[in-house]
């Protein structure tokens, strides 16, 4: 179909515009909208697929909207990360009145998630003020959170760079909470000296485990020499791509986008089982050899099977999934794939350690 082939636009832009949006459509009808990028307010997007009935299929963005009808997510974002840590909060026993200072800046993605711990809070005995920091220097940061005392509260609603500002402060007293979709995401961002004092709200999956469930992905794509800039998102978008070409071929003659929704939602769990299963057989099959050459003996890189299962070991054939994430599911209506988090710290060595199961809220 005509209709197919145009249909794997990148909205690399979280400032688009719906005009902007309209008139490429107007230009050049789609049939979907496969992955994306949006660290700020993606409702634009989400109401052009919603206006247009065009899929939005699994875009890699920090805060998505609520109701998405026409959209398909990995996870609610930070919205997510702010009711798992609500929960955990309002189902402790016997700690009385705490005060929970939220620190965030303007835009949209952290105000949001500010919003949504708020609203989820509501019914606990807590006392919860907002400090909106502009410039986010360190003397900015080092005033709101200047009357933390033990037994206090603090969640960092702050993205990779501004979390640079830690540097030269020392952590408060209190807890403090630091969200890994904003970009609290590796031990790296955040200064020695805090890691120990930070607990991470921490959406993806293990690391022992998201190495296996990764491992295909990352010899991919160093067969291929490109370069790694942020696996997280560049595995999203391998997945995204691929998922949609699988989904496509399995709809045969049948290209109707509600169909394509229906597939999803009936088939991603089978389908990332299924796709484990094939890339630990491809690896381990008599083709595969491990002097890198192919059955024709012409040189390569390296097989990508053999070369993954090599790389993750034991942990790859006992892989539930193929992304960043633990298992992803979906159900009729059902819009976000995966629907927990882990709550994780960072030792001294750089290690992510949780520090519990598996959190739905």
């Amino acid at each position: 179909s005509p209709l197919v082939h145009r249909s794997m636009i990148i909205v690399a832009r979280h400032d688009i515009t719906p005009a902007q949006l309209d008139a490429l459509y107007a230009k050049a009808p789609v049939f979907a909208v496969v992955s994306g990028l949006g660290s700020g307010d993606w409702s634009p997007v989400d109401a052009f697929c919603a206006r247009h009935e065009v899929p939005c299929w699994f875009p890699s963005v920090v805060a998505p909207p609520a109701k998405a009808p026409h959209a398909l997510y990995f996870n609610a974002g930070v919205h997510l990360e702010a009711r798992a840590l609500a929960r955990s909060l309002k189902d402790q026993k016997g700690t009385g009145r705490r005060r929970i200072v939220q620190v965030h800046g303007p835009d949209a993605a952290s105000a949001g998630a500010s919003v949504t711990f708020r609203e989820s809070m509501a019914g606990s005995v807590s006392q919860i003020s907002d400090r909106v920091l502009t410039s986010f220097s360190s003397s900015e940061l080092a005033e709101a959170l200047a009357d933390m005392h033990r037994g206090d509260i603090a969640v960092l609603w702050m993205n990779a760079s501004e979390l640079q500002a830690l540097k030269s402060l020392s952590p408060p007293e209190g807890d403090v909470w630091l969200s890994a979709t904003l970009g609290a995401d590796t031990p790296e961002v955040v200064p020695v000296p805090w890691r120990k004092a930070v607990r991470v709200l921490y959406p993806y999956e293990l690391p022992e485990q998201r190495a296996a469930n990764l491992a295909y992905f990352r010899a991919w794509r160093v067969q291929r020499q490109l370069p790694l800039i942020d696996e997280t998102l560049q595995s999203e978008v391998f997945f995204a791509f691929s998922f949609f070409t699988d989904t496509i071929a399995e709809m045969l003659d049948n290209l109707y986008r509600e169909y394509l929704i229906e597939r999803a939602e009936t088939m991603i769990d089978r389908r990332e089982l299924s796709r484990a299963e094939s890339e630990y057989l491809s690896s381990t099959s008599s083709h595969v050899r491990v002097d890198g050459q192919g059955a024709a003996g012409t040189k390569a890189p390296g097989p990508v099977a053999y070369q993954a299962i090599k790389d993750a070991g034991a942990g790859f054939m006992q892989r539930g999934g193929t992304t960043a994430y633990p298992h992803l599911t979906l159900g009729a209506g059902q819009r976000f794939a995966s629907k927990g988090v882990y709550f994780v710290h960072y030792d001294s060595a750089g290690r992510v350690v949780a520090d519990g199961d598996w959190i739905v809220p």
